[in-house]
């Protein structure tokens, strides 16, 4: 199959999204199929399936910042993109800020990734966004909280199907021997701070308090 993934957020910018649809092209690559990925890019891509759309802008949203490209310009490459590469079908990561939702071009499968304890802004927008709702032939969430989000402003069927993750990339690691001995506290996360590295620190100080051979 001919299949082009639309990311929303700069491919040259660290993020779970980005990683998330990186792997996924590798994947569908590797299994054979032809693949297409679309993204906002301040650098052009290194894989040779990957199209910078346009420079992105660092937009506040959701007490992060994203960095996309909602531009008339990046809007016409898209959809240049698509007509020249003729996918059978799209996927499009976050299709509400995505102008490959909107082209009509293939069949689009639309995952959505976000969350927030707040919906105002989601709301707000629906009415415009429900032609590209219709639209989309399946609509999948990667978590509950995510298919919750977008469930308070849109009625319809929407899938959970969770993040894979590259296990090879783990698979012959070999454990460090430096760490001390004791219990060990991790965190993995962008340094963000919606991600909780705040709340992190806290717990582990508390914990720490409590149990002197606890190591973060």
């Amino acid at each position: 199959m001919r299949v082009a993934l639309a990311c929303p957020y700069a491919w040259d910018a660290p993020g779970g999204v980005q990683t998330h649809v990186r792997q996924l092209a590798s994947r569908l690559e590797a299994d054979g199929h032809d693949v297409l990925v679309l993204a906002p890019s301040s650098v052009e891509p290194a894989e040779r399936w990957a199209v910078g759309v346009g420079r992105p802008v660092r937009v506040p949203f959701n007490g992060s910042v994203a960095p996309i490209a909602p531009t008339p310009a990046s809007a016409g490459r898209v959809r240049r993109a698509l007509r020249a590469f003729r996918p059978d079908v799209i996927h499009a990561h976050e299709p509400f800020v995505l102008f490959a939702a909107r082209s009509g071009l293939a069949p689009t499968v639309a995952t959505f990734h976000a969350y927030s304890d707040r919906a105002f802004a989601l709301r707000l927008a629906a009415p415009a966004l429900r032609p590209v709702w219709r639209r989309l032939a399946l609509r999948l969430a990667v978590s509950e909280a995510a298919r919750e989000f977008v469930g308070r402003a849109f009625e319809g069927e929407v899938r959970i199907v969770p993040n894979g993750a590259d296990v090879a990339l783990f698979r012959d690691a070999v454990p460090t021997q430096d760490l001390p001995a004791g219990e060990r506290i991790l965190f993995v996360n962008r340094l963000d701070p919606r991600k909780g590295f705040r709340t992190a620190v806290e717990a582990f100080g508390r914990i720490a308090a409590a149990r002197p051979s606890a190591t973060g």
